[in-house]
């Protein structure tokens, strides 16, 4: 596997366990669902101490499956669940059937951001490796590589099956999609976009004045919000 390859990888996996752990605990741990940006910071400072032990001669990533489930394991015996059981009732139980019990103590909120920060600096020390393997400006670009596209799916213009076997590879129905490159800045040297859209919604009610369901997403880097305007591309 190529460096570039595993440089890709190792990064997509960083932000993809950021968002899931991001949208997944504070689903199951409540006092999480009060600090929305708890996990975030803990993720941060994870990815910078495992970027700065980078050049560390005891490499860390061994750890990551161990730490993982230790967050899984603590999610789970903590979780907070709602059981209704007839309407109008609602009870709020550990998920034992065992006597009542505190469901959740602040303290465990210091105990999570350590884990979450030490996972991600397990994770992130071999994305810091990946990437110093590589010329810095290369590295830089497979790490934050972007296509800048709004991508929209018609159903209506699927040729074949829409159900059964056929209808589930996953690639039944490439005619379907249509891509929108977005304007903005672009890496130097590299087709890919400096932009980034992490928010895409949609103006129901034309509060921006360029007509009702207008598809509106966001420039993180070009400060700017972006219209689609689906007769012009």
């Amino acid at each position: 596997m190529s460096p570039g390859v595993r440089t890709f990888l190792a990064s997509f996996l960083v932000l993809f366990l950021e968002v899931a752990l991001i949208r997944w605990m504070p689903a199951y741990v409540r006092l999480l669902a009060y600090f929305s940006n708890f996990i975030l910071l803990a993720s941060f400072l994870g990815i910078g101490i495992g970027c700065l032990l980078a050049p560390a001669r005891r490499g860390l990533f061994k750890w990551f499956p161990a730490i993982l489930v230790v967050v899984i394991g603590t999610v789970y015996f903590v979780r907070l669940e709602i059981a209704v059981p007839e309407s109008g009732s609602i009870y709020f139980t550990s998920g034992t059937t065992g006597p009542r019990v505190t469901v959740e103590s602040t303290l465990l909120l210091p105990v999570m951001f350590m884990i979450v920060a030490a996972l991600f600096a397990a994770l992130a020390q071999r994305m810091a490796r990946e990437m110093a393997a590589l010329p810095p400006l290369r590295a830089y670009t497979i790490n934050l590589a972007g296509s800048g596209h709004l991508a929209s799916f018609d159903r209506s213009k699927c040729r074949g099956p829409l159900t059964g076997a056929q209808a589930m590879t996953g690639n039944h129905c490439p005619e379907g999609w249509t891509l929108y490159a977005t304007p903005g800045p672009r890496i130097r040297n590299s087709p890919f976009s400096a932009d980034f859209h992490y928010y895409n919604f949609i103006d129901k009610y034309n509060v921006i004045g360029l007509g009702p369901d207008t598809p509106v997403v966001n420039g993180t880097n070009s400060d700017s919000l972006m219209a689609l305007d689906p007769d012009t591309r």
